[in-house]
């Protein structure tokens, strides 16, 4: 540990449509799953970090890293209604699922950006 002297911001994620805010972020993890048939391995998320967003759409966006936060998917919507407030992403165990924790009321009458 450094105390952060190597870190080094990469990029920065905008959507036109409304303010990304306040993220909360997930490492994917390798579900315990056999191989596809014809594939010699099971399918791996090693790397893989997902971002979600608060925004004044009405709705929830997420962004995609496949490489441990160096680069990002353009954000996209995700079909979970949010009324601009704060939420957080976290993962169950020792099953590892995901569970989004947010307040389900809605401000608006739909999202606005899907």
């Amino acid at each position: 540990n450094n105390g952060g002297e190597m870190w080094t911001a990469h990029g920065a994620l905008s959507d036109k449509r409304t303010q990304l805010l306040e993220p909360t972020l997930v490492e994917l993890k390798a579900p315990n799953q056999p191989a596809k048939k014809g594939h010699k391995e099971p399918p791996k998320v090693a790397n893989t970090l997902v971002m979600f967003f608060r925004t004044d759409a009405g709705c929830i966006f997420k962004s995609v890293s496949y490489n441990k936060g160096l680069d990002w998917s353009p954000a996209e919507v995700i079909n979970v209604p949010n009324p601009n407030t704060k939420f957080h992403a976290l993962r169950l165990m020792p099953g590892g699922m995901l569970a989004l924790v947010y307040n389900n009321h809605k401000r608006t009458q739909e999202c606005r950006a899907c």
